[in-house]
């Protein structure tokens, strides 16, 4: 990782020593449970919502630029 030219030259006068922290990842296979699939149901359920947000919100639109142009 590499920091500005102003982060550096203060670690560098104030004696501190950065470290990677970060291990490396392994990719382990487990087997779906329930509750994954309680997750899935909900987000799945989001998404409709939030697509049934948008049409309704462009209809908003439509009768708003439909009403402007008619008054």
């Amino acid at each position: 990782m590499r920091y500005s030219p102003l982060v550096e030259r203060y670690l560098l006068t104030h004696n501190y020593e950065t470290m990677n922290n970060v291990k490396g990842w392994k990719m382990l296979l487990t087997q779906r449970h329930e509750a994954q699939k309680e997750v899935d149901r909900k987000f799945r359920a989001y998404k409709q919502i939030a697509d049934q947000s948008v049409l309704r919100a462009k209809q908003l639109n439509d009768e708003y630029l439909e009403e402007k142009a008619r008054i």
